[in-house]
Order: structure tokens, then sequence, then C-alpha cells
């Protein structure tokens, strides 16, 4: 496991990215009120993972677990929007948005970690070069999408894309807090069983709600999808997250999302804007990003 250990990450968030295309995308086609389908992002990871409960050690720490339920109301939040974006404004347009936030992210984490920061500051040309390849790929995900964004798609997604910047720092957090499969399963355990408690009480709560609405037939279809989708990327990720030393890097690697949709759109002859050689360049700069830090 030692000798795996520099590379799990890398493995890790490129499985997470094929995860990530088809959660991202879902509703895109099924086209259903994001604040209903959120139910199974956070029901999902609870199903899965209670088995897993009696078999793993529980972190110590008191702090670890009120991580997961701070992100779980940031989590609601942000996956409600992107759903129901998906199905206002199309998949593409989330597509060119979400890699602004990679900057914010790193920028966060190496303020936070002081080691991460000593060793990046110790080495220069090194730290240079990740901060160009950074550049390159935001700059080639931002194209890959030729949809354009409007001011009103803008506003709609900008609060979400940065909360769920506070949503990856705060996994990067719990995982480097807890013992390695305690933090990929517990933490969205709990973060889920918030997250599905929350849109129970919304839907109780709200007279143009019901809960019924939630176990409709044409619901429970997506719900498996987009939930089978969710579970693979949160194992995926959160494997990324614990052994990468700053979040930022998994983040970019997963927004390699986008160029798998568009590949497979291509292979099938399904149109799509989509400008496949940017997808190249963003691919291309993920792996010097891996370059860059395995060398480190």
């Amino acid at each position: 496991m030692t000798a795996l250990a520099p590379h799990i990450w890398w493995v890790a968030a490129f499985a997470a990215s094929i995860f990530a295309a088809l959660y991202s995308t879902g509703n895109q086609y099924f086209k259903l009120p994001g604040k209903t389908l959120v139910f199974f992002r956070g029901f999902a990871p609870v199903l899965a993972f209670t088995p897993a409960l009696f078999f793993i050690e529980w972190p110590r720490q008191p702090l670890f677990y009120v991580l997961p339920v701070l992100s779980s109301f940031l989590s609601l939040y942000a996956d409600t929007r992107y759903l129901q974006g998906s199905n206002q404004y199309g998949g593409g347009v989330l597509t060119r948005l979400r890699p602004v936030t990679l900057w914010a992210l790193f920028a966060l984490w190496f303020i936070f970690d002081s080691g991460e920061r000593a060793s990046l500051m110790a080495d220069l040309p090194r730290f240079l070069s990740i901060i160009a390849v950074l550049f390159i790929a935001v700059f080639a995900a931002m194209r890959l999408a030729k949809c354009p964004v409007s001011t009103e798609a803008f506003l709609f997604f900008g609060p979400a894309l940065f909360a769920a910047v506070f949503v990856n720092f705060l996994v990067k957090v719990g995982m480097d807090m807890s013992p390695v499969f305690s933090g990929i399963i517990l933490f969205p355990w709990i973060e889920g069983l918030m997250i599905a408690l929350l849109t129970l009480a919304h839907h109780g709560w709200h007279q143009d709600l019901s809960i019924r609405h939630i176990f409709e037939r044409k619901m429970l279809k997506a719900g498996i999808f987009l939930g089978i989708a969710m579970i693979g990327l949160i194992i995926c990720k959160n494997f990324a997250f614990t052994y990468a030393s700053n979040p930022a890097y998994v983040v970019a690697i997963t927004y390699i999302a986008p160029f798998w949709v568009a590949l497979y759109y291509k292979l099938t002859g399904h149109t799509e804007k989509a400008d496949v050689r940017m997808g190249l360049i963003f691919v291309l700069s993920a792996i010097a990003l891996v370059l860059l830090n395995n060398a480190g």
C-alpha cells in the first residue's frame, strides 16, 4: 500500500471524473426538480455505507463529526442548484463555470496547510509549474463547452459553485483527521443522512411540495441512476482527497468529466457543442499535474 500511495490520488480522481460525468449530466435528460431529486444524493450513500459502519474505526476527534454536518448544508444547497440548473440551462453552462473555482480551492488550502505551503515554496520551479498547469487546465475546461453563459445562468450557479469550494475543503480536512476507511465511509454517511433528512423536512414543511413526490416512479428511476453515480463519485473522490496534498488537484482531474461526455457523444454520433481539442489539452494538463505532484 505504501508503494501505491503516491499514485492512489490521481487514479481515484480519474475514476471520479467518470462518475462525475454521469452525475452532472443525468438530470439534463431526466429533467426533474433538483430540490426533490437531491434527496437521493443524500440517501444513496446512507443506504450503501450503513453496513460498513460496524466494521470501521470511528474517529476520536469531535471536530470530525462537525465537518460533515456543515458540509451537508452547503452540499444540499449546491447540489440542488446543480441539478435544477442542469435541467434549466443544460449541463454545458455548469461545465464552463465550475473550473474557475479551482483557484479559490487551491488558494484556500495553500493558506490553510502550512506543510503543503512550505513544500511548494521550497521548490519554486515546481510551484510555478503547478500554477501554470492549473491556468491552462482552467482555460481549457472553460473552453470545452461552447454554450454561452448568460448573466442569469452565472448568477444562478455562482453562489453554489463557491459553496462547493468549501465542501471540498471540509471533506479534505475530514479525510486528513480520520483513519482512511473511516473518513471515506463515515463522512459521506453523516453528510448524506443530514441531506436526506433536510430534504424530507423541506418537502413536509412547504405546501407546494410533498414527500410522496420523492417516491414517484420517474423520480425513483432518476434517483437510482444518480444515487449510484454519487456513491461511485464519493468513494473515488474521498480516496483521492485522502492521498492528495491539495484538494484542488483532485478537483482539477474530476473536471475531465465533460471531456468523457463529449467523447461519448462524438463516438455515438450525438450532436454536441463541445471542443474536443480543448478536452485533450485539459487531459494533458491533468497528466502534467500528476507528474508534477508525484515528483514532489
